[in-house]
């Protein structure tokens, strides 16, 4: 009997998605507060992904672009636990509630040549702090991290990390969530909006932002 396939929920990179709805570091927002909103959003977004994966018997694998670690990197310690402290987030629930951890390396640690032909040589070593942030980030609480080389080829980089996404099994220790409602992340939201004055059209792409898986 052939086995089903299983279905994907994919969890979308927060942070390109904020910067496409009008919000300007230092403009219209400031950093600590778009901290806030990453980390909340992505929160929320991982909770709906669950909830969506249990509707029904079909084994679903949920892909996160980014996990709520990753800012760790952009904000740094103190900030990132002021936030989750605010929030009643718990650390070891976050870090537990992610099965396997894929890191895929930037092309400007692989391969620093290959990335100045590429991209702005200026951005080499932010492009290197960052990435060796976020790995540091993730080390700090997880063991088991999967490194993924940086190619010339995408497809090829992808196509391991395909092949990782595949072979993921639930680990024993596998936590959900702490449930945060949504009305409770909207207050949080709403808060910031006022505190920072956003306009009428960025506060309404924000919130489509959370909306979406």
């Amino acid at each position: 009997m052939q086995q089903n396939k299983p279905e994907y929920v994919l969890v979308w990179e927060t942070a390109l998605a904020l910067h496409n709805t009008g919000l300007q570091i230092g403009r219209n927002i400031s950093v600590e507060n778009f901290e806030r909103l990453i980390i909340l959003i992505q929160y929320q977004k991982e909770l709906h992904a669950e909830k969506l994966a249990s509707k029904n018997k079909q084994e679903k694998i949920i892909v996160c672009d980014r996990g709520i670690l990753d800012n760790l990197a952009y904000s740094g310690n103190e900030l990132f636990f002021k936030i989750l402290d605010e929030y009643g987030m718990d650390i070891d629930n976050i870090v537990h509630s992610y099965d396997k951890v894929i890191y895929l390396k930037s092309m400007a640690q692989t391969d620093p040549e290959i990335f100045k032909k590429s991209r702005n040589p200026q951005k080499l070593e932010r492009a290197v702090t960052l990435s060796d942030s976020i790995l540091k980030g993730w080390g700090k609480y997880q063991e088991d991290i999967i490194q993924i080389e940086a190619t010339e080829k995408l497809k090829d980089k992808l196509k391991q990390t395909r092949n990782h996404i595949k072979d993921a099994t639930p680990k024993s220790d596998r936590q959900k969530l702490k449930v945060i409602s949504d009305e409770v992340i909207n207050d949080y939201i709403n808060k910031i909006f006022e505190e920072e004055q956003l306009p009428y059209k960025i506060c309404r792409n924000v919130r489509r932002t959370l909306a979406r898986k």
